[in-house]
């Protein structure tokens, strides 16, 4: 089974936000422990142009909503991904 693309948001309204940004990957968000939510993109029949695309995606969030790093969980590794701070130093 392929298990799908889980970006860890520190709230409900960034995973909502993150979700919403997503929502043509077919994403879904869960809440976590501690307040923490997971956003899923389902990587299963996807084409593979989906994770560096949902990547990006979650890149362009961070910068956008001033979150620094997040979480990510592919292929049985978790990742962190960190915003570059360009939108928001721009800001």
């Amino acid at each position: 089974m392929i298990e799908p693309l889980r970006i860890h948001a520190p709230d409900a309204d960034a995973a909502l936000a993150l979700l919403e940004r997503l929502s043509a990957y077919r994403a879904t968000a869960e809440p976590g422990p501690d307040g923490t939510w997971s956003v899923s993109v389902p990587l299963r029949a996807a084409p593979r142009a989906t994770v560096p695309a949902a990547l990006a995606t979650t890149r362009d969030w961070l910068d956008d909503t001033g979150i620094a790093a997040v979480s990510v969980d592919l292929d049985g590794h978790t990742h962190l991904i960190r915003s570059d701070g360009s939108r928001s130093a721009a800001r």
